[in-house]
């Protein structure tokens, strides 16, 4: 009977433990308990996730959106669902390749992907943490959002991140320059791309 009793307890401590959050909960991996889950628990990545293009001309953008589930974070020990990304972009019918990520990664884990994020922005929009690996920006923001009625299409919006651009110097230090700020992007902006079969 004393075996059982125990067996009980740590059952249901690890129950306890094991609680399951929502994507749009607000949590964060680093806030939840040990053995927490952040789950995508009503598929809201699953209509952003897929391959999309965008073609103009003899220009081609092409955008891998990618469900990851259950993924464990080892340093927090506990697991999350959350969407990676890579994307190409080629010129002169494919002969220029400009740049391209889309690449069979060993990982999942975002660190090894130029998007990722943990949550959509609402039924129509998701915004990743997006990196230009060619001019070396990252916390820019790729926003995407289903074209009114669409779920085929989507605009893609590129912005810089928000923070204050400049460096920091310390007191005796030599001041060396960065080169100017690069409000640009490597691949176009401002473009509508639609979902592939």
């Amino acid at each position: 009977m004393k075996k059982i009793l125990i067996l009980t307890v740590l059952l249901f401590s690890f129950y306890v433990q094991a609680q399951t959050f929502d994507i749009t909960s607000g949590n964060v991996i680093q806030d939840i308990p040990t053995g927490g889950y952040i789950k995508d628990i009503d598929g809201q990545f699953d209509k952003f996730s897929g391959t999309w293009v965008w073609t103009n001309g003899d220009e081609k953008v092409t955008f891998k959106l990618q469900k990851v589930t259950h993924q464990l974070f080892t340093e927090y020990s506990s697991y999350e669902d959350y969407m990676i990304g890579d994307y190409s972009y080629t010129k002169n019918y494919g002969n220029e390749v400009v740049v391209n990520t889309i690449n069979p990664a060993l990982s999942l884990l975002p660190e090894f992907h130029p998007m990722y994020t943990g949550r959509p922005e609402s039924d129509t929009t998701i915004d990743f943490i997006f990196t230009d690996v060619i001019i070396n920006k990252g916390y820019c923001s790729a926003i995407f959002e289903f074209l009114p009625g669409s779920t085929t299409q989507m605009k893609l919006i590129l912005k810089n991140s928000d923070g204050p651009i400049g460096f920091k110097v310390d007191e005796g230090e030599p001041i060396d320059i960065p080169p100017p700020f690069n409000f640009g992007f490597t691949i176009p902006n401002n473009i509508v791309l639609t979902k592939q079969p």
